[in-house]
């Protein structure tokens, strides 16, 4: 628990192993920044397994949807025509904030938390959209635990999904873009398939770990408060290396 005391921010974790599991303030709510794209990418997979959404039906952008932060879309031209799968995969490579408020539009805000509640993520509330200062300003932010997003990686990984969409989310999390914090210390034997989270204050990364020799930790690391997002990312790196070292011994 050294890193634990150590960072200057307020942190908690979660470590679920082949056998055992490790926790810190797990329960605790706390801002989600991108980490609530987790949830979403789940629900639209349940939604286009059940016929709802159609992976391959092609969305336009409209002038509304481009909004700033992560991603890349707020760059291009309006009118830009996408398919849902290609929407996933820019939320979820590149955070892209403009791809997931679009997705919330198509998979619809009640139906994401509902699907949190069926799962049973206790912690976790999409309350508003991504980059909406005004209704952050009014108190109303996107909640989450490190409970929570380990029980998403785990769901991604283990649960309920056909065989063909758990592939594709973990191809898009293989192929996540910012590997500057669980993935940065660990070596080319161990497998990573992440998602980070930011804002002011928050450094937040949560990932899927397979060694090749067979060993899986599925971790999430939640740290808010922070002065300095430095010493986030620096703890972040610290719990993922120790995770390393514990899977490659």
């Amino acid at each position: 628990m050294r890193i634990v005391h150590e960072c200057p921010g307020r942190v908690s974790f979660s470590v679920l192993t082949n056998d055992e599991s490790l926790s810190w303030e797990e329960n605790r709510q706390v801002s989600s920044a991108s980490l609530i794209k987790l949830p979403i990418l789940m629900a639209a997979y349940e939604q286009i397994q059940t016929g709802r959404l159609q992976a391959d039906a092609m969305i336009g952008l409209r002038h509304e949807d481009h909004v700033g932060g992560a991603g890349v879309l707020n760059g291009l031209h309006e009118g830009l025509i996408l398919s849902i799968e290609d929407l996933l995969t820019l939320m979820i490579t590149v955070s892209d904030n403009t791809a997931t408020n679009r997705l919330i539009d198509l998979i619809g805000m009640d139906s994401i938390n509902r699907f949190c509640l069926e799962w049973h993520l206790k912690g976790t509330f999409l309350n508003r959209k991504m980059m909406d200062f005004r209704l952050l300003d009014l108190g109303k932010d996107n909640w989450t635990s490190s409970m929570d997003v380990v029980s998403c990686l785990k769901g991604i990984n283990e649960g309920p999904f056909e065989e063909t969409s758990r592939k594709k989310m973990l191809t898009m999390l293989s192929h996540q873009q910012f590997r500057d914090k669980l993935p940065a210390l660990l070596g080319d034997d161990v497998k990573v398939f992440n998602k980070t989270g930011e804002l002011p204050g928050v450094e937040h990364d949560c990932a899927l770990m397979e060694s090749t020799s067979g060993k899986t930790a599925y971790v999430a690391v939640l740290i808010d408060e922070l002065q300095d997002s430095e010493d986030g990312r620096r703890g972040i790196r610290k719990i993922g290396k120790l995770v390393y070292d514990y899977l490659t011994s």
